[in-house]
């Protein structure tokens, strides 16, 4: 993830600010089964990693089985290749059948449609991707839009009619970035009364997208890493620590992306939270097992 990216990440504060004031409240009025297990899916920006293979990937995988090996170890993907081109349907009917049940493919939001000062795009594209998501289902999970920095409050009724015609059953996560987004809440507002996500994205330069603010019973997690430095380890804590608690008051679903300049190590830090979070919440995820340690023997 280049957004957010510093040189140095020294003298950063990576503490998670404090949930913003009715957070409970918020979650509490989501209806609460007592049997229902959480759902938690953790993946990667990219299933095409070459440096997996014989770690993640059995050893000589061929880049055509990535897919088939990727989503029978890790849960879901963050799918970014839909935000620069729209595959064939050929394209898509072979990844929804190749992904096993319980996966979910998590697209981004085509940047034709994103990118648009007014969510539109070009005539057909927001429907075209639409049908283009509902291809992967049921092994469909949350589409996301990132909105880009030059979109800020004043542009709200833009959105608002974007998430009018949006379906109502397809999951939808809203990134903001423009930073007046974060000094008031009318963005997030208008996402609870749709009962969509405001994504929240951790990364080291830019701390204010990193709001906490929950506006459905769903979050997903855009969380940038630093290979493996001992502040990655002390922010999935927090991390692991928060989400137990936003379980607990109701949160049912989340979805965590792990992204990380290099991107091999990012599997152990999904394993390290799978973990931590089973020990700490009595979970009983499934983590990764490494062909590397298979081959030692």
């Amino acid at each position: 993830m280049k957004f957010g990216k510093v040189e140095s990440i020294t003298g950063i504060d990576f503490r998670l600010p404090p949930d913003p004031e009715g957070t409970e409240e918020i979650l509490g009025r989501f209806k609460k089964d007592p049997k229902r297990v959480p759902q938690l899916y953790f993946g990667s920006p990219v299933w095409t990693c070459k440096d997996w293979v014989g770690d993640l990937f059995p050893p000589k995988t061929k880049p055509a089985d990535y897919l088939f090996h990727y989503s029978r170890q890790l849960t879901s993907v963050e799918l970014n290749s839909m935000f620069y081109r729209i595959p064939p349907a050929t394209t898509l009917e072979k990844w929804r059948e190749t992904a096993p049940e319980g996966f979910l493919f998590c697209p981004k939001i085509n940047q034709l449609i994103s990118q648009y000062p007014n969510l539109r795009g070009p005539e057909g594209m927001t429907e075209d991707f639409i049908s283009a998501a509902r291809m992967l289902e049921p092994r469909l999970g949350m589409t996301f839009l990132q909105l880009p920095p030059a979109f800020g409050p004043d542009r709200l009724d833009h959105l608002q009619r974007f998430l009018q015609e949006w379906p109502r059953d397809l999951e939808l996560g809203v990134e903001f970035r423009h930073p007046d987004w974060f000094e008031t809440d009318a963005g997030f507002a208008l996402l609870e009364s749709f009962g969509k996500t405001a994504v929240i994205t951790d990364t080291a330069g830019r701390r204010d997208v990193l709001h906490m603010r929950l506006t459905a019973p769903k979050v997903l997690v855009r969380w940038a890493g630093n290979n493996l430095h001992p502040t990655d380890y002390a922010r999935l804590d927090e991390w692991i620590e928060r989400i137990g608690k936003w379980l607990r008051a109701g949160l049912q679903t989340v979805y965590f992306f792990i992204h990380v300049p290099e991107e091999h190590l990012g599997p152990q830090l999904v394993n390290y939270f799978i973990e931590k979070i089973n020990a700490r919440e009595g979970l009983q995820l499934k983590p990764w097992k490494s062909f590397r340690e298979a081959t030692l023997f």
